[in-house]
């Protein structure tokens, strides 16, 4: 927006997600990135100064990414990958020689297991309204007549994401189909959907 004549621009914009977090340039603080919590993070980039470091840190390895820190000369990145079956990862790339090196996980001792994925899921309710939702199946089984969980998250205005959750890997491998459900009223997906939940907690 232009404070002087109160014009507005739209930079980026999702029909049905939300923007959940920026990236600007640690220096002259201009916008380079937005990321949208779709059913995976994904980023929408917006300045050409970071499009071909962004397509190869999407390459580097499976899981959404973030930028975590960056100096001043912004040649260095420290990046942030996250899944949902295993730990968080995190890379140190340069930008000038375009290559990634691994520093650490979050969590090491995660990564000599095989875990499940969350399915990203939706359904339409009695009303007809569009609710979004992640599945996840039990590894090498047959997605049917499973025993179900349905976790119901807190808030109301917060959501499931598509990150690691200890506990759905934990309710997977006892041999548990998970649902997760992000009712009417769940913050991520506009405001309309946001606003669907005013007085319909419980209810629709």
């Amino acid at each position: 927006m232009d404070i002087q004549t109160g014009n507005t621009q739209v930079i980026a914009e999702d029909p049905q997600y939300d923007v959940t977090k920026i990236m600007r340039h640690p220096k002259n603080h201009e916008l380079e990135a937005v990321l949208f919590s779709r059913a995976r993070s994904e980023w929408q980039v917006i300045s050409e100064s970071v499009q071909r470091d962004f397509e190869i840190i999407e390459k580097v390895r499976d899981g959404s990414f973030s930028i975590t820190s960056r100096d001043l000369a912004d040649k260095i990145w420290v990046v942030r990958y996250e899944m949902d079956d295993g730990p968080v990862y995190y890379y140190v790339y340069n930008r000038e020689s375009k290559k990634a090196t691994l520093l650490f996980s979050d969590r090491p001792q995660l990564e000599k297991y095989n875990l499940v994925r969350k399915q990203p899921i939706s359904y339409r309710a009695r009303d007809g309204m569009k609710i979004f939702g992640y599945l996840t199946i039990p590894m090498g089984v047959e997605p049917k007549n499973l025993p179900m969980i349905v976790l119901v998250h807190g808030g109301p205005w917060s959501r499931y994401g598509g990150g690691f959750d200890n506990e759905v890997q934990w309710l997977a491998n006892r041999g548990y189909a998970v649902l997760q459900i992000n009712y009417r009223g769940s913050s991520g997906y506009g405001k309309d959907y946001l606003n669907a939940g005013d007085r319909e907690y419980g209810g629709k």
